[in-house]
């Protein structure tokens, strides 16, 4: 398996245990589940494991992550997005790789938020790969709360959406949208950009975020792998996927909340959302401590008022007055507030 392929796929189907079995002192005969890993525990017992791993388990060298109970094969972080990995060839020879993972892009993403016909909200983006990045970006993906919430989208500049057909959106059930660039279009490299990149929607904007994975290069020139790494420690190195550890990652503002209708309660529910939002904004720098003040003071009055058109118009009036760092945010908060008054 290439490590590009590695990256892009789950690895699925092998066991994360290992049976041990033997007599008890009665002559009753057992069999334990234990995890592969040794360094997360589990029964250990006479002649269950080579003094090899033992000795690993005792001291592992420092960012060991795993170490196969009974293989001694292992994997370690060395590094930010690297990794080194350990295993027996068939030779009895222990072959050594370096492991690098696709987060050493740069992201910097721009949201546009747009309220269009229709009750629904477009959202676009502009994505740079800064010039400090070590990688280029193949592919970044939108978090969203579930995947039927997407109406439309649109491509641009050789990137395309994945969108597998139908009406809503197609996303294959996963909760995220994402961008890859097709055909003859170069994965974007330190110090370009992609825009005009859109998805349509009747949810409303939040705060989510966006992940980058990056273009991994062969830094060891080894060529391919002798003999392929084994199905165990592959299934490490994916988990280290599922975990994002594998990409970069940036807020950004997606759609996020059902619309509420005239429903009050539901009304109410939304303002705590973006009341709860609040906090996020201010750590992605969104806005500062002082206008983050403002805006939950407006959105905490406007709470016993959400039957009126008029008090949620003058909230959105208020918010889109103040300063903040990130238009986008204070537009999302706006364009939320006149959509739920137009309801």
């Amino acid at each position: 398996m290439t490590q590009r392929l590695a990256l892009l796929c789950i690895v699925l189907g092998v066991s994360d245990a290992v049976a041990q079995s033997g007599p008890t002192s009665d002559g009753q005969a057992w069999t334990v589940e234990v995890p592969r890993n040794v360094l997360e525990g589990g029964q250990t017992f006479e002649g269950g494991q080579t003094s090899g791993v033992q000795a690993l388990a005792a001291e592992p060298p420092p960012g060991t992550l795993y170490v196969d109970r009974e293989t001694g094969d292992w994997l370690r972080e060395v590094g930010t997005c690297r990794y080194e990995v350990g295993y027996k060839l068939s030779t009895g020879v222990v072959k050594t790789i370096p492991w690098v993972l696709g987060c050493l892009t740069d992201p910097d993403i721009a949201a546009t938020v747009t309220r269009i016909d229709g009750g629904c909200v477009r959202y676009s983006y502009r994505v740079t790969n800064r010039t400090s990045a070590q990688q280029d970006i193949l592919l970044f993906k939108i978090n969203m709360p579930q995947p039927d919430i997407l109406v439309a989208r649109t491509d641009a500049n050789g990137w395309r959406a994945g969108d597998l057909g139908g009406s809503p959106i197609d996303t294959g059930g996963l909760n995220s949208f994402a961008w890859l660039p097709i055909g003859d279009t170069p994965d974007l490299s330190p110090g370009s950009s992609v825009d005009g990149l859109s998805v349509d929607s009747a949810w409303l904007p939040g705060i989510t975020d966006a992940f980058f994975v990056g273009a991994v290069k062969d830094e060891t020139n080894a060529g391919p792998l002798q003999e392929d790494i084994p199905d165990y420690l592959d299934a490490e190195l994916s988990k280290l996927g599922k975990q994002d550890k594998d990409k970069a990652q940036r807020p950004t503002i997606g759609p996020m909340f059902s619309p509420p209708g005239t429903d009050v309660e539901a009304r109410r529910r939304l303002v705590d959302q973006l009341i709860s939002d609040i906090p996020k904004a201010v750590s992605a720098q969104f806005v500062t401590s002082d206008v983050a003040a403002q805006v939950t003071n407006i959105l905490t009055n406007v709470r016993s008022h959400v039957d009126d058109a008029t008090a949620l118009r003058n909230a959105a009036s208020a918010i889109g007055g103040l300063s903040v760092a990130v238009e986008s945010y204070r537009t999302a908060l706006v364009v939320t507030l006149n959509i739920v008054a137009d309801s």
